[in-house]
C-alpha cells in the first residue's frame, strides 16, 4: 500500500499519523483486504472552513484513477479540516485528529470489502450498506446510520492499541485506556 501524507502537520505528529494509518490498516483490515488496498492519501481540504460548526473534521473519497475503481474501489484520499494544521494542534487536538484518521479508514474498510457502496441515482446520494440502500439526505439521523456508528466503534480502541504499542501517551495525553 501506498501512503502519502500531508506535510502541514508537525513532523512528529505526522510520523505518528503516518504510522497510526498503517497500524489502523493493519489491525482492521483483514489479509485480503489489505492486499486489495492499493494507495491512501491524507490532505488537507482547503474549501473546508477552520470551523467545526458546519464542516466535517475529515471526509473519506475514492480516487478514482479508472472506471473500475468506482465499483471496486482501491485508492483513497482522507481530507481532512485545515483546523488541523500547525497552528491549531494544541489541547485535545492531535487526538482529535488521530481518531478521525482512524474513523474515516473504517469507513475505507467499508468500502474496500464491498459493504459500504455510494450511489447516485435521479441526483440523489444514495448509501448502500450491507446490501440496505439508505439516502442520505436526512441529516438528523447522521451519527445513527450503521456505516457510523461502526467506524465510531474503532475510534477510541484503535488509537488505545496504538499508544500501548509505542508508548506515545505524551503525544495523546487526552487519550485514556
Amino acid at each position: 500500500m501506498k501512503l502519502n501524507c500531508t506535510t502541514k502537520l508537525p513532523p512528529k505528529l505526522r510520523k505518528h499519523i503516518v504510522a497510526l494509518t498503517k497500524y489502523t490498516v493493519e489491525t482492521i483490515f483483514t489479509k485480503r483486504q489489505q492486499a486489495k488496498l492499493q494507495s491512501i492519501s491524507i490532505r488537507l481540504d482547503r474549501s473546508m472552513t477552520n470551523s467545526t460548526d458546519t464542516m466535517p473534521l475529515a471526509y473519506m473519497d475514492i480516487d478514482i484513477k479508472d472506471e473500475e475503481d468506482f465499483n471496486r474501489p482501491t485508492n483513497f484520499i482522507l481530507w481532512i479540516n485545515p483546523l488541523f494544521t500547525k497552528k491549531n494542534l494544541r489541547g485535545n487536538g492531535r487526538t482529535v485528529l488521530a481518531e478521525t484518521i482512524v474513523h474515516e479508514l473504517a469507513h475505507v474498510k467499508q468500502h474496500v470489502s464491498g459493504a459500504m457502496k455510494q450511489i447516485c441515482k435521479n441526483g440523489s446520494m444514495l448509501i448502500k450498506f450491507n446490501k440496505k440502500m439508505y439516502n442520505v439526505r436526512d441529516s438528523d439521523n447522521y451519527w445513527l446510520y450503521p456505516w457510523e456508528i461502526e467506524a465510531r466503534g474503532y475510534e477510541r480502541g484503535v488509537l488505545n492499541l496504538y499508544c500501548i504499542k509505542y508508548s506515545c501517551f505524551k503525544m495523546f495525553p487526552e487519550n485514556p485506556i
